[in-house]
């Protein structure tokens, strides 16, 4: 009895095309860059309140190797100002990227950002709609960012916030990363450098670590060498880390040649909608896998 029922829901036409089934698909492969400023990941957070310069917004770009941070304070989210910033503050600073991980944004996709892209032979890559997930080191980034904003403005109403943003991206940067084992200016530089905590507290400089070009120069390629390899390391163990934890609740599904399926009605949004979710019966033609 039960498998009849079971059988007439499956086969219902109303019920298919009226009824949604969310099925998510396995994690796909993750972007592993293998060195600095290869891949980049870009954001905005805001609108912030005004600040006397006129700035109400921030966009973020994150490198996904170092989790270097840029940010640059604008008026607007606009595509003019996502350009400008990505020659003025990543190409010009650390040289054309080869892939570069968004959202959906306006200021992100649209032909003018797609030219520039394809003048400079770099791959755009898009995170996946409503799983911001997908582009977590420009989020978490973000939250960071709001956070520190909020203790350091109280609730955002002075007017010259953009003023604390340099400060705010040095801390950033000379912060610890958890997952790569050291700071993002030590991922890049080679060494640590003077951090704002270290000023606080009169940490001195070691003078003494400079001892001749030769010894220096010898020292600082063995130890870029093995802060990126620990580096690549960690990266590599936390994706794989994150793929079986969201890959627990994910179902591989093949769509075989003659098999019958509906198609989802993006013309249909909105809870409030009586159109159906789902148009069909269609028979599809090829395999596909999702």
């Amino acid at each position: 009895m039960a498998s009849t029922i079971k059988e007439f829901v499956n086969n219902c036409d109303l019920c298919n095309r009226a009824n949604t089934k969310t099925i998510k698909p396995p994690l796909g492969k993750n972007i592993v860059p293998e060195m600095s400023f290869l891949v980049w990941a870009l954001d905005g957070a805001g609108p912030f309140p005004i600040t006397s310069s006129g700035n109400r917004y921030v966009l973020v770009g994150v490198d996904l190797f170092s989790s270097l941070v840029v940010l640059k304070c604008i008026p607007a989210m606009n595509t003019e100002n996502t350009i400008k910033f990505l020659w003025e503050n990543i190409i010009a600073y650390y040289g054309l990227p080869e892939a570069v991980l968004t959202d959906h944004g306006s200021n992100f996709d649209n032909i003018e950002i797609k030219k520039m892209f394809s003048e400079i032979n770099c791959k755009k890559i898009y995170s996946s709609p409503y799983n911001p997930q997908c582009n977590g080191a420009s989020e978490n980034k973000v939250k960071i960012l709001k956070k520190i904003l909020s203790h350091s403005c109280g609730k955002l109403t002075q007017v010259d916030w953009d003023e604390k943003i340099p400060l705010i991206m040095l801390s950033m940067n000379s912060s610890l990363n958890t997952v790569r084992k050291f700071s993002s200016f030590t991922i890049v530089h080679g060494f640590s450098g003077k951090s704002l905590a270290d000023l606080q507290f009169n940490k001195p400089t070691n003078l003494n670590y400079f001892d001749g070009y030769d010894s220096y120069v010898t020292r600082l390629i063995q130890n870029i060498c093995e802060i990126h390899q620990t580096c690549l390391n960690e990266i590599k163990i936390q994706r794989s880390k994150q793929a079986i934890q969201y890959n627990k609740d994910s179902k591989e599904t093949l769509i075989a040649s003659g098999d019958i399926v509906y198609c989802r009605d993006t013309t249909s949004v909105g809870r409030k909608s009586t159109n159906y979710s789902f148009r069909g019966p269609r028979i599809k033609k090829t395999n596909l896998k999702c």
